[in-house]
């Protein structure tokens, strides 16, 4: 697309995402006349090609309907992307960059339907992309997530390494749990006594200090000690994981199996748990899908 057509893009990525041209040009610091001029066959001052490219949250590439092959570029572009969010902005932003890879699974249908799928009365609906050389998911709506797992030859190290069992029988205990879970809504700044969990979960002192020895013995705790009233005293402090949250979405997958997918692509052969291709491959592969 040359320069002079520019205002046909310009015209066609406002109507896209629903915005007057008072707003783009409130945005750019134009007037509104300038945008209608633009859209009608007139051309912006080229300083303001890369803020017109930021409202539009599109590479300049793709605001001058370029199409981009060159993948350093485009990575350039991702980071360049990220670094211009606010901090709070960022994991929103690196969602709806997820979501575009994503869309792979759905031959481009995700993006035009994801806004439809916010809907609190769509069932929450899953993409994925199953394949020899790992896999994708992704939970699009309630409790949205995005993963890739390349397949990698350490796993069967890992599991042969790893006693899981002793870990799972931590979280198999109600009151442990329950205590993990009152821990992680609370800060993680304050510490805290076993007297703490016999006040907000009813159990005795006893059941307490065990279930803090236990939680510490896999660092999920900290624990110090303190002089106070000329006697010493353990105090705690919880290490916050994100993968905590992490494990009880997964679990929660595996409790209440997917079953309602807006694109799903398979064809793997190995078992999930088979050491196979490398994660280059995996890269690789999302490289040369076609477009």
């Amino acid at each position: 697309m040359s320069l002079e057509n520019i205002g046909t893009q310009i015209a066609r990525l406002r109507k896209e995402k629903g915005v007057t041209q008072e707003e783009l040009a409130n945005f750019v610091q134009v007037s509104p006349q300038a945008v209608s001029k633009w859209e009608n066959g007139g051309v912006p001052d080229t300083e303001l090609l890369p803020k017109i490219a930021d409202f539009f949250e599109v590479s300049l590439d793709e605001l001058l309907g370029r199409t981009v092959t060159d993948y350093k570029d485009l990575e350039t572009a991702i980071i360049s992307r990220l670094t211009r969010c606010d901090f709070d902005d960022v994991i929103p932003a690196m969602f709806r960059l997820c979501l575009a890879i994503q869309s792979v699974a759905s031959g481009g249908a995700l993006m035009k339907n994801y806004e439809d799928m916010l809907n609190p009365n769509v069932n929450r609906m899953y993409s994925s992309l199953l394949s020899d050389s790992g896999f994708a998911q992704m939970a699009i709506n309630h409790l949205p997530y995005f993963l890739i797992v390349p397949d990698d030859e350490n796993l069967n190290s890992l599991l042969e390494k790893t006693d899981f069992v002793p870990f799972f029988q931590l979280l198999a205990d109600r009151n442990t749990f329950d205590a993990l879970l009152f821990l992680n809504k609370r800060s993680s700044r304050n510490s805290f006594t076993p007297n703490l969990l016999v006040k907000n979960l009813s159990v005795s002192i006893e059941k307490a200090c065990e279930i803090a020895e236990k939680l510490a013995r896999f660092k999920i705790l900290s624990v110090s000690t303190i002089e106070m009233d000329d006697e010493t005293q353990e105090v705690y402090t919880l290490n916050p994981n994100p993968a905590f949250r992490t494990l009880l979405l997964f679990a929660y997958e595996m409790i209440k199996q997917p079953n309602s997918y807006f694109g799903l692509q398979g064809g793997r052969k190995n078992p999930i748990l088979c050491k196979s291709k490398k994660a280059e491959e995996t890269l690789r592969l999302f490289a040369l899908w076609p477009k």
